[in-house]
């Protein structure tokens, strides 16, 4: 499920409902790979050996795990080009 979308403004339900549920891992960019190298390298082990869905961070005295550290993620809708929304 994609939580950054939502559901689909749309007449059509099978568009309407296709971030819920819908995707699987060959439709979504990010997880057309995993576990790859970090550039520039890490030092230290890593928190998430899997996805890093919430990222790394690390300083020179050690890796900092996901309990050490905070973050912020914004997003907004854009309309697409053309100023059309879903269901035209």
């Amino acid at each position: 499920m994609d939580v950054t979308t939502g559901q689909l403004d749309s007449d059509d339900p099978a568009l309407r409902w296709f971030y819920l549920g819908g995707l699987d891992a060959y439709r979504i960019a990010f997880n057309d790979d995993y576990a790859r190298d970090f550039v520039p390298a890490k030092t230290h082990f890593r928190s998430e050996t899997v996805d890093s869905q919430r990222g790394e961070a690390e300083w020179g005295g050690g890796n900092l795990y996901f309990d050490q550290w905070d973050y912020r993620f914004q997003w907004r809708m854009l309309p697409p080009e053309g100023g059309r929304t879903g269901g035209d």
